[in-house]
Formats: C-alpha cells, sequence, structure tokens
C-alpha cells in the first residue's frame, strides 16, 4: 500500500472542488477553487458538455461540447487557499483556571500509533507535512509532546521545561495514562505550608507522571511506571503565565498526532496543602455522543459546564478504548469500551476552502456529465464534472411503462469518492510519459499526498482510512485521468471509464438522464421510479442501506429493468450521516477484497448509528438477489472474451445480428478484453432461487490471471462455490425475469463498456447491448 517515490509537499498550481457532485435545476452549485502561483489572478470557468473522457488516440478520444447556453464563461479573482491536514480537537470555549489556582494537572489516556525509533526519521513512501514531534495536548502556553524516541517531554511554547528521560519508551499500540502536574513553588517548597502568598505566578513545579496500562484484560487497573519531579527556577513560570484565561485545550494539537486519546480532565487546587482536595476543573467522557464531532464536557461534577470537545478534520470515532477487552464487538451495546478516538497527521476531508463562484443549475438543461473548465493566468487547469440530474417526477407505481423515460444511467459517485486521491501502490514515473503523449490529466495523488489520500490507503501509522468526501480536489475524478499509466489500452477506471458507456449512447443517438448514488441516496425510489430501465457504468462498488433499497424497490415495487453492466458491484456497505452524504464511511470488516482491515471490534460504522459494516453478502444482501451474480475473481488489468453458451430460442434476441462469431468481446479500451479484471458469476445459494436465470455466455480464467476472492475460498483445496477453482473463477452474463415484471440483464465484467466504443462503436458487444436495451424498452 505504499508507493515508492520520493514525494514532495507541493500544491499544483490550480485546484478545486465542488460543495457536491449532483445536482438538479434550481440547484446551487458551489465552487471552492485554489490558485497556488499568485494572489493577484484571474481565474477564468467556462462550461462543457462531456461524451468521452478517454484520453487515448487510438479510441474516441477526449469529447466535449460547449454548454456557454446555459452558462456564460465567466472570471473570478483567483487566491491560493490553505491546506489544513491533520486531526484535532478542541474545546468550544476557554478552559481558564480561578485567578487563586496553586496546582493543576491534566490527565489522559493515550495510545500512539507512530513512534520512530531514535535517530531514525520517516522514509521516503510515506506521505508527510508534519514534524516529527507529535503534539498530545496544549492547554494555552503548556504542552505534553511525544519526541521521535518515543519519549515525552513538557514544554512552554517552544522550550522543553521537562522530560522524563529514563523511561522506557512509549511503545505503539499500548494504551498510557499520563498526568501532568504543575504548581507553584511557594516559600521553601514546602508542601505541608498552609499559607497563600496569593501570587499563582511564581515559580511553579512541574511533575510527569507515566502510568502504562499492561495487556492485562482483566482488570485493566494502571500500572505505574516512572514520575519525575521537578523546579523550574530560571524563569517565572507561573501558572497564569502558562494558561491564560483565553486557553482552550487541544488534542493532537496542530494535527501532529497519530494514535488514540481518551477521557481527558484537569483537576485543580487552590491552596498548597497536601490537606485540600483536588477539584474536578473539567473532563470529557469520549464514548460520548457517538456519532457527532462534539463531545459535552460532564457537568456533573466539574468547576466549569457547558463546554463540549470539538472535533476538527475528522478523526475516527467507535474504535477500540482503553476497557475493550473483546466481549462486547458494537460499540452501541457498550460504548464505554470504545472511547478511544483515532487521530492522524494526515487526516483530511472537508478542506473548508471559501466559495469562488456559483452556478444556479437552469431548468432547461438537459440531464448529462458536465465539465466546468477553469483556466488562471499562469495557464494552470482544473476540470470538475458535474452530474446534471432532471427534475424530480412524482412517484406512480400503477405506471408500469406507458408514461416512463426509457432509460436512465446511475453513476457511482459513492464509489467515485471511496477511491477519491487512490495512491497505487504500483505507481511508477514512466506513467508520467504517457500523460504527456495523451495530453492526459497530468496530476496523480502520488505526487501530492497533502490533498489526503482514499480509502484504498493507509493513514501514516499504516491503520487504514476509512472516510471519504469529495469536498477537496479529487485528482482521478477528473476526465481523462489515466489510473493505469503502463496498460496496453486506456488505463482508464471509474469516472472517466464510464464515459465509455457514455460515449456509446450518444453515438447511437439513444436518448437518457442520468442519477447519481448521491441523489438515489437522498430521494430514495423516487429518484428512479419514473424509468423503465436503470443502467450501471463499470463499478456500482458502494452503497447504502438506502441505495440499495431504492434499487431493490425499483425492480420488485415498481417492476424497473436493471442493466449491471459491470463487475464487483454492489459490494461494499457505507454508511453516510447526512442527506446530501458528504462524508462516507467504510469498515472492512472480516472478508472481502481489501487493501487495508479493520481491526475486531472496530466493524460497526460510527456515522449511521452503529450498523454493521463490511461486505453487502456479510450483510445478508448479496448481489446476487439484485442483479443475479456477484463477485467471484479478481486480477490485473487484462480482459478476455465471453463465449456463447445459451442457444435457447427464448433467448435468441439477445444474439441477433451476431452471426456464428466465436468470441464476444476480444477486443476492448479497457484490459483488452470484454471480460475482465474483477469478475461476477451466478451463484444459486445466494440469489434466493427464485427466478430462472439464463446465462447467456461465460468468460474462464483460461490463463490463470485471476484469482478467487478470499469470501469464496474455503480450503487450499476448496471454494464454497462446490465447483474446482478453474471453473469458479469466471465471469456469467446472464438474463431473468422477476415476478413483478422486471428484467435484469448483467455482465459480470468491469471491463466490459471498454469494449463498446471499439470499431467506431461496430461490434459485437455494442450489437449484442442494443439488442438488450431494444428489447428492454420494448417490454
Amino acid at each position: 500500500a505504499r508507493h515508492t517515490l520520493t514525494l514532495t509537499m507541493a500544491e499544483v498550481g490550480l485546484a478545486a472542488y465542488t460543495d457536491r457532485l449532483s445536482g438538479r435545476p434550481g440547484d446551487t452549485i458551489r465552487f471552492h477553487v485554489s490558485s497556488s502561483n499568485s494572489d493577484d489572478d484571474n481565474v477564468s470557468a467556462k462550461l462543457s458538455r462531456c461524451i468521452c473522457a478517454d484520453p487515448n488516440p487510438q479510441g474516441p478520444g477526449r469529447l466535449e461540447k460547449d454548454a456557454s447556453e446555459w452558462f456564460q464563461p465567466r472570471q473570478f479573482p483567483g487566491r491560493r487557499q490553505p491546506i489544513r491536514i491533520g486531526s484535532y480537537a478542541k474545546t468550544r470555549d476557554a478552559v481558564s483556571v480561578p485567578h487563586t489556582t496553586h496546582w493543576a494537572s491534566v490527565e489522559i489516556w493515550m495510545l500512539p500509533t507512530y513512534v520512530v525509533p531514535e535517530g531514525e526519521g520517516r522514509g521516503d513512501d510515506i506521505a508527510t507535512i508534519n514534524t516529527p514531534v507529535q503534539c498530545v495536548w496544549s492547554w494555552g502556553e503548556l504542552g505534553l509532546y511525544l519526541r521521535n524516541n518515543g519519549i515525552l517531554a513538557v514544554q512552554k511554547g517552544d522550550n522543553c521545561i521537562g522530560s522524563i528521560e529514563r523511561h522506557p519508551p512509549m511503545l505503539p499500540n499500548k494504551w498510557y495514562h499520563v498526568t501532568v502536574v504543575v504548581r507553584n513553588k511557594n516559600r521553601a517548597d514546602n508542601e505541608d505550608n498552609n499559607g497563600d502568598n496569593g501570587d499563582h505566578n511564581k515559580n511553579c513545579y512541574w511533575e510527569l507522571t507515566i502510568t502504562i496500562m499492561q495487556q492485562d484484560k482483566l482488570s485493566k487497573e494502571p500500572i505505574h511506571l516512572m514520575s519525575v519531579d521537578g523546579c523550574i527556577t530560571d524563569s517565572c513560570y507561573g501558572i497564569g503565565s502558562m494558561i491564560p484565561k483565553d486557553a482552550h485545550l487541544k488534542l493532537a494539537t496542530g494535527g501532529t498526532f497519530n494514535g488514540k486519546l481518551e477521557n481527558p480532565k484537569i483537576l485543580i487546587r487552590n491552596e498548597i496543602t497536601k490537606f485540600v482536595a483536588n477539584q474536578l476543573l473539567v473532563s470529557w467522557d469520549t464514548s460520548r455522543n457517538m456519532t457527532d464531532w462534539s463531545i459535552p464536557s460532564d457537568d456533573d461534577l466539574s468547576i466549569q459546564k457547558g463546554n463540549p470537545l470539538i472535533l476538527h478534520n475528522h478523526p475516527t470515532r467507535a474504535m477500540r478504548g482503553r476497557l475493550w477487552d473483546g466481549t462486547e464487538f458494537n460499540w452501541k451495546h457498550r460504548p464505554t469500551h470504545y472511547g478511544g478516538i483515532h487521530f492522524n497527521d494526515d487526516d483530511v476531508y472537508n478542506f473548508g476552502w471559501d466559495c469562488d463562484m456559483e452556478w444556479i443549475i437552469p431548468r432547461d438543461i438537459p440531464s448529462g456529465i458536465y465539465i466546468m473548465r477553469l483556466v488562471n493566468n499562469q495557464c494552470d487547469e482544473e476540470a470538475l464534472p458535474l452530474f446534471i440530474c432532471p427534475p424530480l417526477a412524482p412517484l406512480n407505481r400503477e405506471d408500469k411503462g406507458g408514461g416512463k423515460k426509457k432509460i436512465c444511467i446511475l453513476i457511482s459517485t459513492f464509489t467515485y469518492d471511496m477511491y477519491g486521491n487512490h495512491a497505487r501502490a504500483d505507481f511508477q514515473a514512466s506513467w508520467l510519459d504517457r500523460r504527456k503523449d495523451w495530453n492526459a490529466y497530468p496530476h496523480n495523488p502520488c505526487q501530492y499526498p497533502n490533498y489526503g489520500r482514499s480509502t484504498y490507503n493507509f493513514h501514516n501509522d499504516e491503520s487504514g482510512i476509512c472516510f471519504a468526501s469529495h469536498l477537496r480536489p479529487l485528482f482521478n475524478l477528473r476526465p481523462n485521468y489515466l489510473t493505469f499509466g503502463d496498460s496496453p489500452c486506456s488505463g482508464l477506471r471509474h469516472f472517466p471509464a464510464d464515459t465509455h458507456l457514455i460515449a456509446w449512447m450518444h453515438h447511437h443517438g439513444i436518448d437518457c438522464d442520468i442519477v447519481t448514488d448521491h441523489e438515489l441516496h437522498k430521494d430514495g425510489v423516487a429518484a428512479i421510479a419514473g424509468y423503465q430501465t436503470l443502467m450501471t457504468g463499470t463499478h456500482p462498488e458502494y452503497h447504502t442501506i438506502e441505495t440499495l433499497n431504492a434499487l431493490q424497490e425499483f425492480r420488485d415495487g415498481y417492476g424497473g429493468n436493471l442493466i449491471y453492466l459491470g463487475g464487483n458491484g454492489f459490494y461494499w456497505r457505507v454508511a453516510a450521516k447526512d442527506e446530501d452524504a458528504s462524508m462516507l464511511e467504510i469498515r472492512r470488516a472480516e472478508d472481502g477484497v481489501r487493501t487495508w482491515a479493520s481491526e475486531p471490534g472496530e466493524y460497526y460504522h460510527m456515522l449511521d448509528g452503529g450498523n454493521y459494516g463490511g461486505l453487502w453478502r456479510r450483510n445478508d444482501r448479496p448481489p446476487q438477489q439484485l442483479v443475479g451474480i456477484g463477485f467471484a475473481a479478481q486480477g490485473n488489468f487484462v480482459g478476455m472474451p465471453y463465449k456463447r453458451v445459451c442457444f435457447s430460442p427464448e433467448m435468441e434476441w439477445v444474439f441477433k445480428g451476431i452471426q456464428n462469431e466465436a468470441f464476444l468481446g476480444d477486443f476492448g479500451f479497457s484490459g483488452n478484453g470484454a471480460a475482465g479484471f474483477e469478475l461476477d458469476r451466478t451463484d444459486r445459494r445466494l440469489d434466493g432461487g427464485e427466478h430462472v436465470v439464463f446465462i447467456l455466455a461465460q468468460s474462464f480464467d483460461e490463463g490463470n490471471k485471476f484469482m478467487l476472492v478470499p469470501e469464496e475460498v474455503l480450503t487450499t483445496y476448496s471454494n464454497v462455490s462446490g465447483c474446482s477453482s478453474d471453473q469458479a473463477r469466471r465471469s456469467d452474463m446472464v438474463y431473468f425475469r422477476t415476478e413483478s415484471g422486471a428484467q435484469i440483464f448483467s455482465v459480470g465484467s468491469i471491463t466490459f463498456c471498454g469494449s463498446l466504443p471499439w470499431n467506431n462503436f461496430d461490434n459485437n458487444i455494442s450489437t449484442l447491448l442494443q439488442n438488450v436495451i431494444h428489447r428492454f424498452s420494448c417490454g
């Protein structure tokens, strides 16, 4: 999961994002733009309609049509907007101490996840813009820091005022309880003195106590490791000078800490005497309010009340805390076991840039994919895809076709988000040559780590990234972006690959609308109920319960036809907190093809209130129940042809115009074949057995280039299918009808659409899909 190039923290000349990926007429889209070269700059904006986003000169090429009819070109001032990376927490209000305070302590549980041994630095293969010293917390001028060698230090501002050099270095992934005590020096350093000079800004003692939590599954009690006391005598470091009245408590200050923090609290004492009890100034139970980014203060026994701890840049919650012992795996049932908040120095989801331009989607604009092209004075370019959906039509369950529109294409914007800024481990500098030769999109996420990674990457501490958002520039969500720079074909995935289908529809004059995952999540089945047929793109992998339910209701409640033109679809369950689904969450539980695995006990989502994550198959919603096939095998970005296996007269319409051809799709701009990369097949034990499924054509892995997905493997010699591994590694093209009258056609391959434009759209895969659409449109 690590790339091999030496990384810099450079910024691209022009970067932008929109507050929403899709919208309907009347909606407003806001554009957030940063031009890094100059603050005295102008940015020009122009709209075009996207037909094809494949820069391959051997294929359709980049096809766009001017759309100035719906957006008059304009200019606006350019300026650089900052990139703030790294998650942290900060109290909403200041945490001030009473003026009589002589003694204060900050306590916290911490589990560092990235500790660099002494003399070592971060390798070139790990992206970071932060210093090696990690700030655990800060309160005014006072702060607790974790050094590279695993040593804790207390600082006042930039000056170290004490450290524990003799304790064993902190180890990663172990819980420690750390207390920092500061107290004013009074008279002869006599703690038994009951007097009070009234000056709490004189020299103070500092005390740092480290308590390690051993891996004791039973007691979970802290075991004392070491304490160090010291006195500051060279400066007047009183509590008042360290902690002014406007001081906020911050955790993971500056976004520099990697690890979990839990249950911070602050105690104070008003007199320097051992006979006066400590008072709780303020504390937070980090297992409370789990589905939010705000943690209320514990007000029952504290002096300061109503001061929540606000989480910034979205650290991960619903994570195992110091009390987790494996007796409960769902945080909803025992939240106190899940108080650990996981901070990372590369967390970034919503850039929070100011808005530079707004566009109200016109009432008469045709549904389709549009590109907002931006250019600054230095000729830096940016291109933002906009997915324009039609007006929402009223629901009519009784209409089985006569009053419905023909076709809509479901654009997989959830999948686009989840792969957003995927830094591939196989990226090579040689890929950049093709970008220049083809005039492809110039930037790659591997070169610009400070724009954030995808849920297919690791954080710097090697924990998996489980949040995704489009509220930041996403380099691979751009027209003409090359995923595979050394492929013998176009090397496209996701949005650019899906435009092969868009270009095919335009070439054949087939009218269609588009609807996105985001609109489907928000509006439910109402977003698609007005169509006879819904088609997918190449990779509809990620779905919320809302989108999956809408598709099932469309098929079974409205008799809507489904044409599934991808592979590895309807695979992972994701969660969204709000209707706009601007942030998505993934927990990669149990099995499945995954670049990282969730830790035991961390399988339940935070954003949706604690529903089980992982595969839809493990949630008893396998894709076979919806479209007849499901993910079976994965290979490299290679494709193979299908062979026809169904010769029933009942299915002859599928192959009309295809005369005795030995292979179907032994060509294509994706993997050089119609059946490739990720393959789906039938499984009667998973599809419910309710329908007669016709297997029309198949493609087997005869070259041994694919492997079964993990959920299909039982042992080294057996698998779930019950057949041989050679038989199980295949793609099935299928057709069936449901009791509602819906027709389902599925191809079981990610690379299928890449064959459609071949030979100027004149080929047997193109003919076959025309037959299917004609049949579905005619009933």
